[in-house]
């Protein structure tokens, strides 16, 4: 059975459904009432919670988007989407959301628009040797694609991702294309590609879709090489561990970088990954080499 957090999308009903919203004080009860009232809805209430009857969620969210909410009511308040003939019961209870993340969906469109149609688009970068022009290898950088042509940068894909929480969705689709653009493009030297450890429960299964893409491609997993995202912030070495020993003896490729500290010097030295590999050190500014020398995990960098 394929995993609905890296397969599927949000998908709403555009009318006549019943929305479930909790609200976390009895203060808030009132401005509800009379928001819902001044839009001539509906609606049943039992305590703080209400029951907004043959509406839709996006008239929901936008009556809540003009009460000048603060960050931490629309984090407290919660929405829940509710077929009209279906009774409530702890199925629905999967599609319980606080109102910032429904903010987040109905304000990402453009991105919901990208995941839809994988419009992503894979530039590879290739590092090449300043002294004999060879290329070395080639870092995969992703951009996405709006509707209107239009370029969405990786942060801002990430960041969307997170808040609407499809960052599994993302990452996946992401290696996907790389590994396909790249055979597409006869690409036969390494590639890097990037990857989120945090969008991955079970490598052995989250990992499934990853491995048939390189044999659908007859891509070479020997020119493959995963590296952690550098801004990602690693709590769990554990689980880390776990997937890059799956990458390894699964997949046979290699981990070129980890962030593992979170910290302004280590993210200088992931910045100088690729100045190592063209320049020896001894050609480096003597300034940067007496930072490297210093820096927490310098010398494991510089082996």
């Amino acid at each position: 059975m394929e995993c609905k957090r890296c397969s599927e999308l949000p998908v709403f009903k555009k009318k006549d459904i019943n929305v479930c919203i909790l609200v976390p004080t009895k203060h808030h009860i009132a401005p509800v009432k009379s928001e819902l009232e001044n839009e001539n809805l509906s609606y049943s209430i039992d305590e703080d919670v209400f029951i907004a009857q043959e509406t839709n969620l996006e008239q929901i969210v936008q009556i809540f988007d003009k009460m000048n909410l603060s960050y931490i009511e629309k984090r407290d308040i919660r929405l829940m989407p509710l077929d009209r003939f279906t009774d409530l019961d702890f199925k629905n209870l999967k599609y319980l959301r606080t109102l910032q993340y429904w903010m987040d969906v109905f304000s990402g469109k453009d991105f919901l628009y990208i995941l839809e149609n994988s419009s992503l688009i894979t530039m590879f970068h290739a590092i090449v040797n300043p002294y004999t022009g060879e290329i070395y290898d080639y870092e995969a950088l992703t951009r996405g694609a709006r509707e209107d042509n239009s370029i969405m940068p990786p942060n801002e894909l990430f960041e969307k991702a997170r808040s609407m929480d499809l960052l599994f969705f993302l990452d996946r689709i992401c290696r996907e294309t790389v590994i396909r653009n790249a055979s597409e493009q006869n690409i036969t030297k390494k590639i890097f590609i990037n990857f989120i450890p945090t969008s991955i429960y079970d490598p052995k299964k989250c990992l499934k879709s990853t491995d048939e893409a390189l044999k659908k491609y007859n891509l070479n997993p020997e020119n493959v090489v995963f590296e952690v995202v550098e801004t990602e912030y690693i709590e769990d070495y554990y689980h880390l561990n776990n997937i890059l020993s799956y990458y390894k003896l699964k997949l046979r490729t290699k981990i070129k970088t980890m962030n593992l500290e979170n910290s302004i010097i280590d993210r200088l030295i992931l910045c100088f990954r690729h100045i190592k590999q063209a320049f020896p050190l001894k050609l480096l500014a003597k300034p940067l080499k007496m930072l490297l020398k210093n820096c927490q995990l310098a010398h494991w960098m510089l082996i």
